[in-house]
């Protein structure tokens, strides 16, 4: 039996940037630089990433702020993240289920590539009780 484990996750990197004046606090502050990296796992591998983001924190009073994907702006555009990742998983459907096996059936042959579908659809069919 073969099985895909697939999933979605970020991770937020910080980089130091030295000492800055905060727009929110007014103090003079070391900030970081926050990088965060949304991504599609593929058996615990990241392998497509839909959402990179930068921003500033200021490290006095935590105020986060800096181009238009700043999480202390409110601009996302999680909708076309969304509309990125799943075509991504169309296309990785299309590839696992009908590339693969049609590579198969001209290597193999037809005959054993149509065996085994047939039997693979009795078995399903044995398993949702239809005979």
């Amino acid at each position: 039996m073969s099985f895909i484990i697939w999933g979605w996750g970020s991770e937020t990197k910080g980089t130091p940037t030295g000492k800055q004046k905060c727009p929110h606090c007014k103090h003079v502050a070391f900030h970081e630089k926050l990088d965060l990296n949304k991504h599609f796992d593929l058996f615990f591998v990241p392998v497509y990433n839909y959402g990179n983001k930068s921003w500033l924190r200021c490290n006095a009073c935590g105020y986060d702020y800096g181009g238009s994907d700043s999480p202390a702006t409110g601009v996302t555009d999680g909708f076309s993240q969304f509309l990125k990742m799943y075509l991504f998983l169309i296309f990785l459907v299309v590839v696992v289920f009908i590339v693969i096996p049609l590579l198969v059936l001209f290597a193999v042959g037809a005959t054993v590539v149509f065996g085994f579908l047939g039997f693979f659809l009795s078995m399903m069919a044995a398993m949702m009780g239809g005979g």
